[in-house]
Protein backbone atom coordinates (compact mmCIF):
# COMPACT_ATOMS: atom_id res chain seq x y z
CA UNK A 1 0.00 0.00 0.00
CA UNK A 2 1.68 3.43 -0.79
CA UNK A 3 2.01 5.99 1.53
CA UNK A 4 0.12 9.02 1.44
CA UNK A 5 1.31 12.67 0.80
CA UNK A 6 0.27 13.65 4.05
CA UNK A 7 1.98 10.48 5.79
CA UNK A 8 4.50 12.17 4.46
CA UNK A 9 4.36 15.67 5.12
CA UNK A 10 4.07 14.51 8.52
CA UNK A 11 7.30 12.37 8.46
CA UNK A 12 9.35 15.68 6.99
CA UNK A 13 7.33 17.84 9.99
CA UNK A 14 8.38 15.21 12.52
CA UNK A 15 11.92 14.78 11.32
CA UNK A 16 12.89 18.78 10.84
CA UNK A 17 11.18 19.59 14.15
CA UNK A 18 13.88 16.57 15.72
CA UNK A 19 16.67 17.96 13.62
CA UNK A 20 15.92 21.16 14.77
CA UNK A 21 16.75 20.61 18.13
CA UNK A 22 19.70 18.49 17.33
CA UNK A 23 23.12 19.63 17.98
CA UNK A 24 25.01 16.53 16.56
CA UNK A 25 23.84 14.36 13.40
CA UNK A 26 25.10 11.49 12.22
CA UNK A 27 24.56 9.82 8.54
CA UNK A 28 25.00 6.13 8.67
CA UNK A 29 24.85 3.35 5.79
CA UNK A 30 23.32 0.46 7.84
CA UNK A 31 23.54 -1.97 4.81
CA UNK A 32 23.94 -5.86 5.70
CA UNK A 33 22.79 -5.25 9.39
CA UNK A 34 20.30 -7.75 10.72
CA UNK A 35 17.38 -6.95 12.43
CA UNK A 36 18.90 -8.31 15.98
CA UNK A 37 22.00 -5.98 15.33
CA UNK A 38 19.60 -2.98 14.43
CA UNK A 39 17.95 -3.46 17.15
CA UNK A 40 20.97 -3.65 20.01
CA UNK A 41 22.28 -0.20 17.69
CA UNK A 42 19.03 1.36 18.37
CA UNK A 43 19.07 0.61 22.17
CA UNK A 44 22.84 2.14 22.16
CA UNK A 45 22.46 5.21 20.77
CA UNK A 46 19.10 5.83 23.21
CA UNK A 47 21.45 4.69 26.28
CA UNK A 48 23.67 7.71 24.36
CA UNK A 49 20.61 10.30 24.68
CA UNK A 50 20.30 9.93 21.16
CA UNK A 51 17.50 9.02 18.61
CA UNK A 52 18.01 6.63 15.49
CA UNK A 53 15.85 6.62 12.30
CA UNK A 54 16.01 5.21 9.24
CA UNK A 55 14.73 7.54 6.80
CA UNK A 56 13.73 7.54 3.14
CA UNK A 57 16.46 9.85 1.36
CA UNK A 58 13.75 12.67 -0.64
CA UNK A 59 11.77 13.13 2.80
CA UNK A 60 14.87 13.75 4.70
CA UNK A 61 16.25 15.79 2.07
CA UNK A 62 13.31 18.08 2.24
CA UNK A 63 13.63 17.90 6.28
CA UNK A 64 17.26 19.11 6.20
CA UNK A 65 16.05 22.40 4.71
CA UNK A 66 16.37 25.52 6.15
CA UNK A 67 18.41 24.00 9.07
CA UNK A 68 21.98 24.03 10.11
CA UNK A 69 22.31 20.34 8.33
CA UNK A 70 21.50 21.54 5.12
CA UNK A 71 25.02 20.75 4.11
CA UNK A 72 24.46 16.89 4.68
CA UNK A 73 21.64 17.05 1.55
CA UNK A 74 24.30 15.53 -0.91
CA UNK A 75 25.06 12.37 1.78
CA UNK A 76 21.46 11.25 1.69
CA UNK A 77 22.15 8.56 -1.04
CA UNK A 78 21.52 4.86 -0.67
CA UNK A 79 20.47 3.13 2.79
CA UNK A 80 20.42 5.91 5.22
CA UNK A 81 19.99 6.04 8.60
CA UNK A 82 20.27 9.60 10.91
CA UNK A 83 21.84 9.16 14.34
CA UNK A 84 21.07 12.60 16.37
CA UNK A 85 21.18 14.11 19.71
CA UNK A 86 20.88 17.43 21.64
CA UNK A 87 23.19 16.02 24.30
CA UNK A 88 26.66 15.24 24.40
CA UNK A 89 28.15 14.68 20.86
CA UNK A 90 30.97 12.73 22.18
CA UNK A 91 28.58 10.38 23.91
CA UNK A 92 26.58 9.85 20.11
CA UNK A 93 29.86 9.18 18.73
CA UNK A 94 31.32 6.71 21.24
CA UNK A 95 27.95 4.79 21.00
CA UNK A 96 28.09 4.48 16.63
CA UNK A 97 31.74 3.84 16.65
CA UNK A 98 31.58 0.95 19.75
CA UNK A 99 28.95 -0.58 17.28
CA UNK A 100 30.56 -0.88 14.94
CA UNK A 101 33.87 -2.64 15.87
CA UNK A 102 31.47 -5.49 16.37
CA UNK A 103 29.44 -4.27 13.33
CA UNK A 104 31.78 -3.50 10.06
CA UNK A 105 28.53 -3.27 8.05
CA UNK A 106 28.03 0.19 10.03
CA UNK A 107 29.95 3.13 8.02
CA UNK A 108 29.36 6.38 8.94
CA UNK A 109 28.75 8.71 5.36
CA UNK A 110 28.66 11.91 7.39
CA UNK A 111 27.95 14.26 10.02
CA UNK A 112 27.72 17.12 11.78
CA UNK A 113 28.21 18.86 15.08
CA UNK A 114 27.22 22.02 16.06
CA UNK A 115 27.40 23.13 12.67
CA UNK A 116 30.47 21.65 11.47
CA UNK A 117 31.07 19.35 8.70
CA UNK A 118 32.79 16.27 10.08
CA UNK A 119 34.19 13.65 7.91
CA UNK A 120 34.00 9.86 8.68
CA UNK A 121 37.21 9.71 10.40
CA UNK A 122 36.51 12.76 12.38
CA UNK A 123 33.77 10.62 14.25
CA UNK A 124 35.93 8.33 15.20
CA UNK A 125 38.47 10.89 16.94
CA UNK A 126 35.26 12.51 18.57
CA UNK A 127 34.50 9.37 19.92
CA UNK A 128 37.88 9.55 21.70
CA UNK A 129 37.04 12.54 23.60
CA UNK A 130 35.99 12.34 26.87
CA UNK A 131 32.11 12.73 27.47
CA UNK A 132 30.52 15.89 29.24
CA UNK A 133 30.29 14.04 32.41
CA UNK A 134 33.84 12.57 32.06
Amino acid sequence: MPVTRSVKEQTVKELGAALANADSVVLLDFTGLDVPQDTELRRQVRAASGQYRVVKNRLAKIAVTGTVFEPLRDSFRGTTAIAFSDADPASLAKALVTFAKDAPELKVKAAMVSGRELAPADVERLATLPTKPE
